[in-house]
């Protein structure tokens, strides 16, 4: 904020344009398009009744959060969810017969065992599915009571092949981690998903919680299970690969806000920062793929996609030369209206961590505003924050073709990927190797 002044001043003054005044126009132009096409989107309010079928793939996860998680799903009526089923990793063979005998009067609810990798048990749990609707729900998410209600609602449109939910961080002011984690999920769900949603042309609809119509990402499981990059067999990113197989085929991929999901939040910072590398080699893979020859050059076939998953990569060169001229202008001592003493130092550098608290500040209101907890008072460290996660977004750049599961990986687990074994419901298998 207090850069954008001095770079307007000084053009006034001086005429002539910089690094400063290029990062600053851009920044602001692109923030000013999405808070207005957010502004303009609106959530599906008519009804939708269709039975679903609810797919829950779990790994490493802790059983009482796995059981919340059934357990609220199995709250809804059974007229919409008809079936859920729990894809459990053949490498977790007691989690399958802990979940056959906590739920062995249970009906609905069937456990099916999977080869490793999450792309492996979407798979296996789309093709188990009986009905034309299905949601998947990641073992660490919570559903309320008119959660899944309000995700299918935007299937009244023929052309939508899958929908994405408000997805928010569960228990958010618990620490430090969970509360920036809330600021940034809240701001791409009231701003960026949103503004995207307008157009039907959500880039990724999130993992954690979302609905397909299953003739349409039936075709497409093929192209999940086998993708490749540079050679590597893709582990991770199964819900950015699917949405974006289904924009290339035409389908709208839709936002709608009135259905809320909770999920657990990295528990620390060690683990918020790899789940973040494990997004961001996603998203360079993704984007790449999309929008050149590599995968038929399909995005620019669709302008407002091409131009978001262009803005991904020009964001962190614009983020890289703000931060290059920042250096320069402390080492030459030309940077605002300050001289060279200690004090001036001090000065403009205070002034910097205001001007950029400020902003933030400015461009998440609407969300801060909506969350009545003293953690607002951290904010000032928010910029540390931002600093943190362009560092690993460049790193994520140089090793984008680093496979595997990063964040739930045990001992031989999180990343491997081996040939496929036939899916046989999870009693039936245990029986077997007894």
């Amino acid at each position: 904020m207090i850069s954008t002044i001095r770079e307007i001043l000084r053009y006034i003054n001086e005429g002539g344009v910089n690094i400063w005044l290029i990062a600053l126009v851009y920044f602001w132009s692109i923030w000013i398009v999405k808070i207005v096409c957010s502004r303009l989107y609106k959530p599906v309010q008519k009804d939708f009744f269709a039975p679903m079928s609810v797919i829950v793939p779990t790994y490493h996860e802790d059983k009482d959060i796995l059981s919340e998680s059934v357990e609220r799903i199995l709250k809804y009526s059974k007229n919409i969810v008809t079936e859920i089923i729990v894809v459990t990793d053949q490498r977790e063979q007691d989690v399958a017969q802990f979940l056959i005998t906590r739920y062995a009067d249970e009906q609905r609810l069937h456990v099916i065992v999977s080869p490793p990798g999450k792309r492996e048990a979407v798979d296996a749990g789309v093709r188990f599915a009986t009905n034309e609707i299905v949601s998947v729900i990641e073992s660490d998410t919570f559903v309320d009571e008119k959660t899944l209600y309000e995700l299918i609602k935007p299937f009244n449109d023929p052309k939508v092949g899958g929908t994405v939910g408000d997805q928010r961080i569960y228990r958010p002011y618990d620490s430090l981690v969970n509360f920036f984690n809330t600021l940034v999920e809240s701001t791409k769900y009231n701003i960026t998903i949103p503004a995207l949603s307008l157009f039907g042309c959500v880039t990724v609809l999130g993992g954690r919680c979302v609905a397909y119509r299953k003739s349409v990402i039936l075709p497409l499981l093929p192209d999940l299970i086998n993708e490749k990059f540079l050679g590597k067999k893709c582990i991770s990113g199964d819900d950015g690969r699917l949405t974006s197989l289904m924009l290339k085929a035409g389908c709208r991929c839709v936002y709608q806000s009135t259905a809320i999901a909770y999920t657990v939040s990295p528990p620390s910072w060690y683990v918020l920062m790899r789940q973040r590398l494990r997004w961001h080699r996603n998203t360079s893979r993704r984007t790449i793929r999309a929008l050149t020859c590599w995968d038929g050059v399909w995005a620019w076939k669709r302008p407002v996609i091409a131009i978001q998953m262009i803005f991904v990569w020009t964001n962190t060169i614009m983020m890289t030369l703000i931060i290059y001229a920042l250096i320069m202008s402390i080492k030459s001592g030309n940077w605002f209206w300050f001289g060279r003493t200690y004090f001036d130092i001090f000065a403009r550098i205070a002034l910097l961590l205001l001007g950029i608290t400020l902003t933030r500040i400015i461009r998440v209101y609407p969300i801060l505003k909506y969350h009545n907890t003293r953690k607002w008072s951290y904010f000032p460290l928010f910029p540390w924050y931002l600093t943190m996660m362009w560092i690993v977004r460049l790193y994520a750049i140089f090793t984008m073709n680093k496979q595997g599961w990063i964040t739930r990986s045990a001992s031989g687990a999180g990343g491997f990927s081996g040939q496929g074994q036939k899916v046989m419901s999870a009693d039936v298998q245990l029986d077997s190797e007894k």
